[in-house]
């Protein structure tokens, strides 16, 4: 159970290997999958790959741009980006927000895909626990994308209940004491879910970045409830009762108030999430990739 774009590998039944292994052998595959962060980009991967296969119309180079637009300055080189989707067979992001950002790049040369990314939905829902085993505690998730403490600190000053911070850069943890009256280190996944499953509900830090938001598909399959904001893509699907727009910290307040004080709004808000949340498993994002990839092919067999 890994995160971001690398579930895509597992979705699809493939293999972990690295590039200068393969390249070789390029010709045994059908599908070559690109997470485009900046060593792939920088390393001209996709230029690479169709200088090995050519124009080969049955082997297609499916590149999947992760980055949320708000951190592109200062790490990705636009203009070699731009060479690399154009290269391309198929481009995809995890969060709507960017298809306007990648339009504009390429100046409307290529279709741009949404597709969220997959997660192994029927696992990590094994973690789930009844809602009477819940401490009546709260999840301060803190991202190391934007680090952003405050948000989630507003959300739960004051408030009789107790609250966790999580920090997922470690580096902030210093900045925190005083702030928080617990905070814990990001720690491996399925220790994260086991820990979280037995909270009371997760307040989300995102107010600053676009993101798909695996947080929101991770919570809904445990089946805790997480207060995040609009810019997050999952979170507004899953949980469009627990979102608000970025920088409503003063909402978000009131949800997780009422979260811990009104028991059927917060099955209602669980029971919504579970119903939608396996649109993301493996199977369905699998399914999705190949039918927009294929789709004379899914035309064809119906």
């Amino acid at each position: 159970m890994i995160g971001g774009f690398y579930n895509w590998h597992l979705a699809m039944q493939g293999e972990f290997k690295l590039y200068p292994a393969v390249r070789d052998n390029l010709k045994n595959f059908d599908i070559y999958f690109i997470g485009m962060s900046r060593p792939e980009l920088e390393g001209c991967t996709v230029s690479q790959i169709r200088q090995r296969i050519g124009d080969d119309p049955k082997r297609k180079i499916v590149v999947c741009v992760d980055y949320s637009i708000e951190i592109w300055a200062g790490t990705l080189n636009l203009p070699l980006l731009e060479q690399e989707l154009l290269r391309s067979d198929f481009v995809f992001i995890s969060e709507p927000a960017m298809i306007s950002h990648i339009r504009a790049l390429v100046n409307d040369k290529i279709p741009v895909h949404h597709i969220p990314h997959p997660s192994n939905i029927e696992a990590i829902s094994k973690f789930a626990k009844p809602t009477n085993a819940r401490t009546d505690e709260i999840v301060a998730l803190i991202h190391r994308y934007d680090n952003n403490w405050i948000a989630p600190y507003l959300v739960t000053k004051d408030i009789p209940w107790g609250t966790h911070a999580v920090c997922l850069d470690g580096g902030l943890e210093k900045h925190l004491y005083g702030q928080f009256r617990y905070i814990r280190q990001g720690c491996e996944f399925m220790e994260f879910l086991e820990w979280t499953s037995r909270k009371r509900c997760v307040v989300d830090s995102y107010h600053k970045i676009h993101s798909y938001g695996r947080s929101a598909v991770d919570c809904a399959a445990i089946k805790v409830p997480i207060v995040g904001t609009t810019w997050t893509w999952a979170q507004q699907y899953l949980w469009p009762d627990l979102t608000v727009e970025p920088g409503d910290v003063w909402k978000q307040r009131q949800l997780v108030e009422r979260l811990m004080t009104d028991q059927t709004f917060y099955e209602e808000v669980i029971d919504k999430a579970s119903k939608l949340v396996n649109v993301f498993s493996y199977e369905n994002k699998r399914n999705e990739l190949l039918s927009k990839l294929y789709p004379n092919e899914v035309a064809n067999a119906k």
